[in-house]
């Protein structure tokens, strides 16, 4: 059992804690300005006080805080496994342990990555090593944290700065079948022109040129042209 990346993650957690707590204090001690508008509508006295908005930094950190805390927490349930896994063993360790697999079927990359082992005479020879991530983003967090040796990822996970010097070989297209993802604007959206605008900007050739650079095809390109 090795806690190496228990600790680069609790060491990282305290990081990003010095970081909240020197903006935290910035914040506090910098002047505070209250906005106070006091008026009268119809019989009532309304008195209206804003106060400074909380700078976004502050959550970011909290965030990556909470979540490199929760991050050593999984490396830790996954390293208390080990001494005694066994092929019956649950396949999903996490923090907290759960004791069944998660489906592929409830997530399209599982489903994809599944199916494109079958389709390569791999699945049977590996099947009793995988482990399932409740999600694509957890699947890369187990492969970039070392406690999986391989991982199946959505390309565009390939092409951040965490995987800059990992090693990564495409699996063919024809090996599984196309993800097809859209959006839709709701009829009853508050800013139903904005997500119009953004809507006819993932549609211009700037905007999947991006697209593409990540590993995200055009439909066009596997015979599911874009709906008009």
């Amino acid at each position: 059992m090795s806690l190496a990346f228990v600790i680069m993650k609790t060491e990282r957690a305290n990081v990003h804690l010095d970081a909240l707590n020197l903006e935290l204090d910035r914040f506090v001690n910098e002047p505070n300005p209250v906005i106070t508008e006091d008026y009268i509508k119809g019989s009532r006295y309304i008195r209206r006080t804003q106060f400074r908005k909380i700078p976004p930094i502050i959550g970011m950190l909290l965030g990556e805080f909470l979540y490199c805390l929760r991050s050593g927490l999984d490396q830790l349930a996954w390293q208390l496994s080990l001494p005694t896994a066994k092929a019956a063993t649950p396949k999903r360790i996490c923090f907290p342990i759960f004791e069944s697999i998660a489906n592929p079927d409830h997530a399209p990359y599982g489903r994809a990555a599944v199916e494109a082992l079958k389709n390569s005479g791999l699945y049977e020879r590996v099947k009793t090593k995988l482990v399932f991530g409740e999600n694509i983003s957890q699947a890369a967090q187990f492969t970039q944290s070392g406690s999986a040796q391989i991982g199946i990822l959505a390309e565009s996970f390939i092409h951040s700065p965490a995987f800059a010097s990992g090693h990564a070989w495409k699996i063919p297209q024809n090996k599984y079948t196309p993800l097809l993802q859209s959006f839709l604007v709701l009829k009853t959206s508050a800013n139903k022109d904005a997500a119009l605008a953004f809507l006819a900007y993932v549609k211009s050739p700037p905007a999947q040129a991006i697209l593409e650079k990540y590993g995200f095809a055009k439909p066009e390109s596997i015979g599911h042209p874009i709906p008009r």
